[in-house]
């Protein structure tokens, strides 16, 4: 007897690359570059005034 199965993977975040912005919605996973270095958003989040990446190690982790 043969059995088969189908899988389906989602995966979200990662959603490109862009320059930070205020303002902007981001989810885990997406990567940003804010005054030339290279970020990776840990937590889904709005870009509020004082959230820059290098402000906050809990929304952002360089790469």
């Amino acid at each position: 007897m043969v059995h088969t199965t189908t899988y389906t993977l989602t995966v979200s975040g990662g959603g490109g690359e862009s320059t930070w912005q205020l303002g902007a919605t981001y989810a885990a996973g997406d990567v940003v570059t804010y005054n030339g270095v290279r970020y990776r958003c840990l937590q889904g989040h709005t870009a509020y005034p004082g959230w820059e990446p290098p402000n906050v190690p809990a929304l952002w982790q360089t790469i």
